[in-house]
């Protein structure tokens, strides 16, 4: 993986200023996953969780969720760029995006758009809610003296 990522940051110092972005977003792409996969391969990437009952503790690798948070916008960016979206398409398709949500659900009976909007706020707090909840609770049994 870092060999690939130095190969497209190599590709990215051959294109001339104003037209690396494609190379350059995919270097960050393989570039944190192969650090992430590499503290994992190091056993640094990951803590024990000793779950009740269990004799041993089974790893927990925060690594590769910490690179999906941070590779998956940029997949979909790259994306982008590889089909050859500028920098206002990609910010005029984020809007379009949001603002057909909310045009669709206008369009609606008003509980089925207040259902959409209730789903839409649900949806954004449980991703951001959820990791954090689910973290804290594993930390908390991992620290829990064990009563065996």
């Amino acid at each position: 993986m870092a060999l690939g990522a130095l190969a497209f940051l190599f590709m990215a110092a051959r294109e001339r200023p104003g037209h690396r972005w494609f190379q350059t977003t995919t270097f960050f792409i393989v570039g944190i996953a192969a650090i992430a996969y590499l503290a994992m391969a190091l056993e640094q990437g990951y803590f024990p969780i000793l779950w009740e009952g269990q004799d041993m503790a089974e790893p927990f690798y925060w690594a590769r969720y910490v690179d999906w948070i941070f590779t998956t916008p940029l997949v979909l960016l790259d994306l982008a760029l590889l089909a050859g979206a500028t920098k206002e398409a990609i910010a005029w398709l984020l809007w379009v995006l949001l603002s057909e949500v909310v045009r669709a659900a206008n369009q609606r009976a008003p509980e089925v758009k207040a259902k959409v909007i209730q789903l839409a706020v649900l949806l954004a707090v449980v991703w951001t809610i959820y990791p954090i909840l689910w973290l804290r609770r594993k930390v908390l049994e991992a620290a829990r003296p064990s009563m065996a």
